[in-house]
């Protein structure tokens, strides 16, 4: 069994680095505080630590754009495979086929990874400081990209004069 304080064990002291890595390579190993080999049983926990972040993660900055959508085409496609199905309608395997095409689409598209190094240097750019992905956390990080989207987001003036 692992010492709590030899992993990370919550987005509030994950450095952005670490939760990249793990996120890009499957490897649980970037949880631990002092990166070493472990054996599968240390794997195993870790993976449950990964799943309880992550879970921390959503809870707190909630699902990107980019992933609702690709749910929702997934689920266009899995309505149209099932209207198929029912009705016997072949005609429908175009439209089917098309929407499949996209949906691949979509996945590779959101599949590309992002450089860390360079997302760090925009929002140290637009904030006016520089952020160290191996020291700046999680909350920190993703916290910053919100602040940048509030600030970027376009302002409706409502005026009375017509």
């Amino acid at each position: 069994m692992l010492k709590s304080d030899s992993y990370f064990a919550g987005i509030d002291d994950l450095p952005v680095f670490n939760w990249y890595m793990v996120h890009n390579t499957a490897d649980v190993s970037y949880l631990l505080t002092q990166r070493k080999e472990i054996g599968l049983l240390g794997r195993f926990y870790l993976s449950d630590i990964w799943r309880r972040i992550y879970d921390e993660y959503i809870a707190r900055f909630g699902f990107g754009e980019k992933f609702m959508e690709l749910m929702d085409k997934k689920r266009n496609v899995a309505l149209m495979r099932i209207d198929r199905a029912l009705t016997g309608d072949k005609s429908k395997n175009t439209f089917i086929n098309i929407a499949e095409i996209e949906l691949k689409n979509m996945m590779e598209e959101s599949g590309r990874v992002s450089d860390l190094h360079e997302t760090a240097a925009m929002i140290g750019k637009n904030l006016g400081f520089y952020i160290d992905v191996k020291k700046c956390s999680v909350v920190e990080f993703y916290s910053f990209i919100k602040a940048i989207e509030k600030i970027n987001k376009p302002k409706i003036n409502i005026s009375e004069e017509d």
